[in-house]
């Protein structure tokens, strides 16, 4: 019974250490898709387009870019 525990023990770690970077590996790649929508808004590409272009909704992008707008005011 003991060794049965300690098998479960050591996989419960090692998919936690799997997860752990899976969830690193997506807000990485996220970040990297967040960076991608700024600069194709920054050329002067339509939300429609960017969206279109990311596989994602136009409204995912405008809520994107609002974010990085209402972080980097110094107003709010």
């Amino acid at each position: 019974m003991e060794e049965m525990s300690a098998f479960v023990a050591r996989d419960r770690a090692r998919m936690s250490g799997a997860m752990r970077q899976a969830a690193n590996a997506t807000v990485a790649a996220t970040r990297h898709q967040n960076d991608l929508i700024h600069e194709a808004a920054a050329m002067g590409m339509s939300q429609r387009q960017i969206a279109q272009d990311n596989n994602t909704n136009q409204a995912t992008v405008s809520r994107i870019l609002a974010r990085r707008a209402r972080a980097s005011d110094p107003t709010t």
